[in-house]
């Protein structure tokens, strides 16, 4: 018996490998290392093997722990929650066979953070890693501490995972560290350099795609449009439909003044993610573009999501109560996000919020709190300056919105135009 079992376990091992998963690969925290595109297998296909081994034999605790994260890997690609979901009873079914099996530990802490149960996925992540620090727990760690605000905890467990793995999926990683501390050059740099190397080992599939998206992501916010595009389309053309990029790409479309195209782009990854942060951007683009019966028909739409968001994109949802819908709702929104995620972005969200309520004493104390690491996003710089100007500190609010303007001029169809208007306003 103890012989089959090893089979068992081996043979699994092998296929996870081949495919490009588990300890020997990327963490499984990080975007899976196996393309969708290769000769090897697509993750649609390994789902169907390893569920067929999971059916013929239920006591087969590393194919289902595999299995997991092939469900993981595809709602990465898709954006469908349903695949964790399912990922996260497979897990559970696992861990009560085998309490504390490292790997299952380490694939259900992912699960918690793509759920946003952030303190789930930090308790679970110590202790996988305090179970096996080479189970790849310490990335999914660090992913927990940025999403907590940790942010010195977790450049520390990110450069752990480097000294271990230096592979690009962890410096991506550090790279998102040195963007969250305004040094856009660092984190560009290390970004470009991630993703050719990524490219040049071989890699391709999901996690080639996200890394051409974060050079996207990097190269929009410095105000570097062209080649946002191209990054944008770059990881499309790696994976087709990836959602990130398609939103990518729809906001750096609409910064070069291609307004039809950001509104093709902003239609498709609606059709295939529904959620409020997409309809809200697909809405304000319809807006921009005076298309009222459109935008009126999507602003519906993502009045009916704020009302029916189970909990796991409620940053759009504060946003959008903020600017489009009722101010008391933002703030609540935007304090249960805050309690949940105690991050840069969710106390920018809370500060957006309060002004917007009108409660700027408020609104500048949670601004201080998100500007506290000088994050290089123009949207921080510009709610801060409108919130300096609410409180009658027109110097610093002139300084906020210039310097929101010169990191990214065009950072939002909407918001970028008033920040131009108010430091009009105010120099003029």
């Amino acid at each position: 018996m103890q012989r089959n079992k090893t089979l068992v376990l081996v043979g699994a091992v092998v296929i996870a490998i081949v495919l490009g998963i588990g300890p020997t690969s990327e963490p499984v925290s990080a975007p899976a290392a196996a393309s969708t595109d290769t000769g090897l297998m697509t993750t649609v296909d390994a789902i169907a093997l390893f569920d067929g081994r999971v059916q013929e034999n239920e006591s087969d605790a590393v194919s289902a722990t595999v299995l997991s994260e092939l469900l993981i890997r595809r709602a990465r690609e898709t954006g469908d929650t349903d695949h964790v979901d399912r990922a996260e009873e497979e897990l559970i079914d696992v861990l009560g066979a085998i309490p504390g099996y490292p790997r299952a530990l380490n694939a259900i802490a992912s699960v918690y953070l793509f759920q946003h149960r952030f303190e789930e996925a930090l308790s679970v992540a110590v202790e996988a890693y305090d179970a096996d620090p080479d189970s790849g727990a310490v990335v999914v760690l660090g992913d927990a501490q940025v999403a907590l605000g940790m942010y010195e905890e977790a450049r520390e467990s990110f450069l752990i995972a480097y000294e271990s793995f230096p592979a690009p999926l962890v410096s991506a990683r550090l790279a998102h560290i040195d963007e969250i501390y305004g040094d856009l050059e660092a984190a560009r740099s290390a970004i470009e350099k991630a993703a050719s190397a990524y490219l040049e080992s071989g890699g391709s599939g999901e996690p080639a795609a996200w890394l051409q998206m974060r050079r996207g992501d990097l190269a929009f916010h410095m105000g570097d449009y062209a080649a946002a595009t191209d990054a944008y389309g770059l990881a499309l053309e790696i994976l087709p439909d990836h959602p990130g990029s398609l939103a990518g790409q729809g906001r750096a479309l609409a910064a070069i003044g291609d307004t039809a195209g950001s509104i093709a782009s902003w239609e498709r990854v609606a059709e295939l993610q529904p959620h409020p942060e997409i309809i809200l951007g697909l809405a304000e683009m319809y807006e921009v573009a005076g298309e009222a019966e459109k935008a009126a028909e999507a602003f519906g739409r993502m009045a009916a999501l704020s009302e029916e968001s189970r909990g796991l994109f409620e940053m759009a949802v504060a946003f959008y109560e903020a600017d489009y819908g009722d101010a008391a709702t933002a703030v609540e929104t935007a304090e249960l996000l805050v309690d949940q995620r105690p991050d840069l972005y969710s106390y920018d969200a809370l500060a957006w919020a309060l002004y917007r309520a009108g409660d700027a004493a408020g609104a500048r104390a949670a601004a201080d709190v998100a500007l506290a690491t000088k994050p290089g996003d123009a949207r921080f710089w510009y709610h801060s300056g409108a919130i300096w100007a609410d409180l009658g500190e027109e110097e610093k609010a002139i300084a906020d919105l210039t310097k929101a303007l010169e990191l990214s001029p065009r950072f939002h169809p909407i918001g970028a135009e008033h920040a131009r208007e108010l430091l009009d306003e105010l120099t003029g």
